[in-house]
């Protein structure tokens, strides 16, 4: 190709700018014109567009070696590898003219369309090939075409004499095909073009897709609706399972008794999940025991005892893990040949363990005949009720010994209060055989000490009052003793009279004189000489006053 410079920028033309050929041999200026040599024939630049020369305007041949132009008569001169060409540019008469171009054929994969202005295509014929022609009085051999699909080629196609355009697995959307032809003279053509919509298929249209959005919708309620509804059955049978474990453990709890604690937690863990109840065993020592087993439809007392650590019970206590079987085989039915037959449909052993963490026994509940196996859930709802069994199994052996501490205290209760009585009666008994004789003392003592003065020595006198007064307080000792007895039974009477206080309380001094100075002691009486008369029981002042001195 040439390039041209301006000063600033350069230029280029090639054969896709109508340029004969891009090898360049010569370059002559003349008449505003550049004649261009080339090994295709001669083209002539106006500075806009190219007007080629080949053999059938009137070469000897196309490749051209050099061009000069003459001085004297304005002919242009072109050597060849023929020969000499003479150029006269003032005889030329022939005035260009763009071509006529022609659509001869549209085909849209195997099927020729007939030929109009639109085209719809369905999406699997997406392969285009277009034919097309121009027309020229002049050398229509050197035409050339170019062409470009809009909305899929980004620049027209490089000009060629083919006169077939294909294009291939187009995607769907509106195209323009526009084709034009470049004459022997270097001139265009108008573009001819035709419009073509390639059809989406039915799974990109928005009717499809706004099918496949709703269906996904439909899709994802349909989703979220059922996994709602499996979280509220779910939900559900869990708070169901909750509210019959906590019915259970209310019925469990509300016994003491230990046997019927055992015989309420296997029904109740039974009836939690709809199976049939085998029993308890408790941990006695190095065995694992039932006392009583399920039998048909009733609870027998037949013990059944196996060491810890063998059978299917005895490796639940040493595990502390709970064994589930839905189809025991021949080798897990370990039991007695007479219960064998409630195992065969398949059991749930599950360990009872305290707060402490001590495995105290194991449950024991058998698969129902018909009933689905058991499940995760199941077993999780036995183990939690057996949490609370080891509880109410505690809850039952302290009341145990509680009841049993009770008995014995009721029994030494019953042992104090009849020894009580026995003192009781002791203490009254020998109160009233004390006041017997001492009565008949203070009536012989009295009677001697009436009998004339000089009838008794005054030593005599003497030690007759000291007999006296040690008799009077003999009875009023005896006298206090059945008021004791009288105070702790609840029977005590006052007889209340009107005295002076002050009186009384000088007879309890004097009485107590001869007591106050074999202990070495003083006892002084100070009052105010103010009479004091109070309602009072004499003999219980007396008494009271008595006690606090001594």
């Amino acid at each position: 190709g040439i390039s041209k410079f301006d000063g600033k920028t350069f230029q280029h033309y090639t054969i896709k700018d109508g340029l004969a050929d891009n090898s360049i041999r010569s370059i002559t200026g003349y008449n505003k014109l550049l004649w261009i040599g080339t090994l295709r024939g001669i083209s002539v630049f106006d500075g806009i567009k190219f007007t080629n020369y080949t053999v059938k305007q009137g070469l000897i041949s196309d490749s051209i070696t050099n061009g000069i132009k003459s001085s004297t008569d304005d002919s242009v001169w072109f050597s060849t590898t023929e020969g000499v060409v003479r150029y006269q540019p003032k005889e030329e008469i022939i005035t260009p003219k763009a071509p006529l171009i022609h659509l001869t054929r549209i085909s849209a994969g195997d099927e020729t369309l007939k030929l109009q202005s639109n085209y719809l295509i369905a999406y699997k014929q997406n392969t285009i090939k277009f034919d097309f022609v121009a027309l020229s009085f002049v050398d229509e051999q050197a035409i050339a075409y170019s062409y470009l699909l809009d909305n899929f080629d980004s620049k027209w196609s490089t000009p060629s004499q083919e006169r077939l355009a294909r294009f291939t697995n187009l995607p769907p959307g509106e195209y323009t095909f526009l084709v034009k032809a470049l004459s022997a003279f270097g001139v265009w053509s108008e573009p001819k073009g035709v419009k073509l919509t390639i059809l989406s298929p039915f799974w990109q249209t928005w009717w499809f897709r706004l099918v496949v959005v709703a269906l996904v919708g439909l899709l994802v309620y349909g989703v979220y609706t059922w996994r709602i509804r499996s979280f509220n059955l779910r939900y559900q049978t869990r708070i169901t399972g909750l509210r019959q474990l906590l019915e259970s453990i209310q019925v469990i709890n509300s016994q003491l008794e230990l046997k019927t604690v055992l015989q309420d937690i296997a029904a109740q863990s039974a009836s939690l999940i709809s199976a049939d109840p085998g029993g308890i065993g408790l941990v006695e020592g190095d065995r694992v025991i039932f006392h009583r087993l399920w039998i048909k439809d009733h609870w027998e007392d037949d013990p059944l005892s196996f060491p810890v650590g063998e059978t299917i019970g005895g490796q639940v206590v040493a595990t502390a893990q709970a064994i589930v079987i839905n189809e025991p085989t021949q080798k897990e039915l370990d039991f007695p040949e007479e219960l064998k037959s409630y195992y065969k449909n398949g059991f749930m052993d599950v360990p009872i363990i305290t707060r402490t963490g001590k495995v105290v026994g194991v449950l024991d509940v058998r698969r129902r005949i018909g009933r689905p196996p058991f499940t995760k859930l199941d077993r999780q709802l036995i183990e939690a009720l057996a949490n609370q069994a080891a509880v109410a199994i505690e809850n039952a052996a302290l009341y145990g010994e509680l009841e049993k501490l009770y008995r014995n205290e009721q029994e030494i209760t019953r042992t104090l209060q009849e020894l009580d009585k026995m003192k009781t009666n002791f203490v009254i008994l020998a109160s009233h055989e004390m006041r017997t004789p001492l009565t008949i003392l203070k009536g012989y003592h009295d009677v001697l000490l009436s009998a004339p003065s000089d009838t008794l020595t005054l030593m005599q006198q003497r030690s007759l009052s000291v007999c006296q007064r040690t008799v009077d307080r003999l009875i009023i000792i005896a006298n206090d003793i059945l008021e004791m007895l009288k105070i702790s039974e609840g029977q005590i009477t006052l007889k209340t009279t009107l005295v002076n206080f002050l009186d009384l309380v000088e007879d309890v001094t004097k009485d107590l004189s001869g007591f106050v100075e074999r202990r070495n002691q003083k006892l002084n009486l100070t009052s105010t000489g103010q009479i004091l008369n109070v309602f009072v029981d004499p003999e219980k002042i007396r008494l009271i006053m008595l006690n606090l001195i001594q």
